[in-house]
């Protein structure tokens, strides 16, 4: 998905499992945490689970 807010956009990557749980999210961000210290765009995201339904709501507990 892309959101848009104003001049700015950022793509994110969702990925779902067979029950539609978003199981890994995954975008590009600004950042200089790399070996070379160097500010460039790079991936960052990461994995969720350990889903629990929480007042109706299913969340996931890991990430």
């Amino acid at each position: 998905m892309t959101v848009r807010r104003g001049a700015l956009e950022q793509a994110v990557d969702v990925t779902v499992d067979s029950e539609g749980r978003p199981v890994q999210v995954t975008f590009m961000r600004w950042s200089n945490a790399n070996p070379d210290k160097t500010y460039r765009l790079q991936p960052f995201g990461g994995l969720l689970s350990d889903f629990r339904e929480v007042g109706g709501y299913l969340f996931p507990f890991r990430f």
